[in-house]
C-alpha cells in the first residue's frame, strides 16, 4: 500500500513540474493572478466590457496595462455595481494603481496595503429524537450523555486572510452547547479549532500546497466527514474538469473525547491518542455540469489504528429537479470483520437555496454499512449526519432515510430529517432517528 501512495504522490508532483516547464515566465499578470477571477465576475455582470471586441479574453496571459484598461473601463460603470462588485472594483484598483494612474485614470484613495481579511459565521439549533443506542437497539438511558432525546446549539466563525496574490489562510472556530434533561450530565459544551491552514499557490509547477489542520470531507460523505483536526499536510494539482488531492497528516486530535463511538480502548491508549498517520488520495473527474465521479483513499497503518479504505462515487444532475448521489467503500485492511463492505445512495429533488427565500428540496437516502467497513471513530457519514455509535460499530446498519429543507427567509434554512434503519443483516431493529434544525448565515 506504502508503495502505491508513493505512486500517487509522485505522479502528482510530475504533473505539477510538467506544468512549470510549459508555463509562459514573460507576462505581466500570470495566469493564475486573481485578478482574472474577479475581472470575468464583473464581466458576468455586465460591468466589464473587455477588450474593444467586446470580449474578455480569460484564457490568454495579458499584460499589467492591458489589465488596467479593462479595469478603467470597469469604472466607468461603477455606479451600476453592487457592494460586492464595487470591493472587486476596489481591490482591482489597488493592484493597479500605478497603471490606472499612467492612463490618466482618476480612482478613489485606496491603500494597497488594506485589510484583506474576510470574517463570517453562521449557527445552527437542532431537536434530536433518539441520539444513540446500545449495540441491542435499544435507547441508551440517562446515565450517558447522548441519551435518546437532545438539544445542542453551535456558532462557527470564519476568518479567511490573503497574505499575497500566492498565499491564502483559511480558518474556523465552533463554539456548541449540548443540553438534555433526561442525561446526569445537563450541559456539555466545546470550543473547537476546527481548521487553519495556509495555502501556497503553484508551489511546484502549477501544483498547490496547504499546510496546517484541514477538514476531511472525502467523495460525497461516505469514507470520510471529518469536521476538524486533520493535522498535516495536502497537495492539489490539475483544474476544474481533472483535480487529484494527496495529503498526509495526524488525526490524534480527533480520539479520546469520550462520545458515541469512540474506541475505549484507542481512548485509554496514549500512543495512540498522540499518534495516528493518515494519508488520503481523491481524484475528481468533472466531465460536464451536471456529472461527476470520485476516488478516495484513506490509509492508517498506526499499531492498532488499522483502515485501508477505497471509495468510488458519481454525482448525476437528471434535469433541472433532480440529483443522483451514489457511493461505494470497501475496508481492506488485515484486521477487519466480515461486513467489509458500505453502499450509499440520495435522491435529492430541488433544494433550499439560502439566498432565495421559499425554495425547498426533497430528498430520500438508502444506505447499507458494515460494521468493519469504515472509520466510524472518526466520520460522520450520511444520511444525514450519521451513526456512529455502538449499534453501527457492532452490527452495521442499513436502512432508508427521509428529509426536506426550507429557505425560511434570506440565510436562514430549516432542515427535517429521519431515518429508518436496521442492523447490516437486518435482523435487528433500531430505534427510529432524527432531528429538526435551522441553520443561519451571517
Amino acid at each position: 500500500m506504502k508503495k502505491k501512495i508513493a505512486a500517487a504522490l509522485a505522479v502528482t508532483f510530475a504533473l505539477g513540474v510538467t506544468s512549470a516547464f510549459a508555463a509562459n515566465p514573460f507576462v505581466d499578470v500570470p495566469a493564475k493572478h486573481w485578478a482574472y477571477d474577479a475581472v470575468s465576475k464583473l464581466a458576468q455582470a455586465g460591468i466589464v466590457d473587455g477588450y474593444g471586441d467586446g470580449t474578455f479574453r480569460g484564457d490568454k496571459n495579458i499584460t499589467r496595462y492591458e489589465m488596467a484598461q479593462i479595469v478603467a473601463k470597469a469604472l466607468a460603470k461603477e455606479d451600476k455595481a453592487n457592494a460586492e462588485q464595487k470591493a472587486l472594483l476596489n481591490k482591482l484598483s489597488a493592484e493597479f494603481s500605478e497603471e490606472l494612474d499612467n492612463l490618466g485614470v482618476r480612482v478613489s484613495k485606496l491603500e494597497k496595503n488594506a485589510p484583506t481579511v474576510k470574517i463570517s459565521a453562521d449557527a445552527r439549533i437542532r431537536g434530536w429524537e433518539n441520539g444513540a443506542v446500545y449495540s441491542n437497539g435499544k435507547l441508551v438511558d440517562g446515565t450517558r450523555v447522548q441519551s435518546h432525546d437532545k438539544f445542542d446549539q453551535r456558532f462557527r466563525l470564519y476568518v479567511d486572510g490573503k497574505v499575497s496574490d500566492q498565499v491564502d489562510f483559511k480558518s474556523r472556530f465552533a463554539v456548541s452547547n449540548v443540553s438534555n434533561s433526561e442525561v446526569a450530565v445537563a450541559d456539555d459544551k466545546s470550543f473547537t479549532f476546527d481548521y487553519g491552514y495556509f495555502t501556497l499557490k503553484d508551489v511546484i509547477g502549477s501544483a498547490d500546497l496547504s499546510i496546517g489542520r484541514h477538514d476531511l470531507v472525502m467523495g460525497y460523505s461516505l469514507v470520510s466527514d471529518i469536521t476538524g483536526g486533520y493535522d498535516g499536510v495536502k497537495a492539489y494539482v490539475g483544474g476544474d474538469k481533472v483535480k487529484a488531492i494527496v495529503g498526509f497528516g495526524d488525526i490524534s486530535s480527533r480520539t479520546g473525547t469520550g462520545t458515541a463511538g469512540t474506541d475505549k480502548a484507542l481512548e485509554n491508549d496514549a500512543a495512540l491518542k498522540s499518534n495516528i498517520d493518515l494519508t488520503t488520495a481523491e481524484i475528481k473527474y468533472t466531465p460536464s455540469s451536471s456529472f461527476q465521479t470520485i476516488g478516495t483513499v484513506y490509509y492508517s497503518n498506526t499499531k492498532g489504528y488499522k483502515y485501508e479504505v477505497y471509495g468510488l462515487g458519481a454525482k448525476a444532475k437528471l434535469d433541472k429537479n433532480f440529483t443522483l448521489t451514489g457511493e461505494y467503500a470497501t475496508n481492506e485492511a488485515s484486521n477487519i470483520g466480515p461486513d467489509d463492505h458500505a453502499w450509499n445512495g440520495m435522491l435529492g429533488y430541488k433544494g433550499a437555496n439560502k439566498a432565495n427565500p421559499k425554495s425547498f428540496g426533497l430528498f430520500v437516502n438508502y444506505k447499507k454499512f458494515g460494521a468493519s467497513a469504515l472509520d466510524y471513530k472518526m466520520n460522520s457519514n450520511p444520511v444525514f449526519q450519521g451513526i456512529s455509535d455502538e449499534f453501527t460499530m457492532t452490527n452495521g446498519v442499513k436502512g432508508l432515510g427521509y428529509g426536506v429543507n426550507y429557505t425560511f427567509s434570506k440565510n436562514m434554512v430549516v432542515t427535517a430529517t429521519y431515518e429508518d434503519l436496521k442492523s447490516y443483516n437486518g435482523d435487528i431493529d433500531r430505534e427510529g432517528y432524527g432531528f429538526v434544525r435551522a441553520d443561519f448565515w451571517f
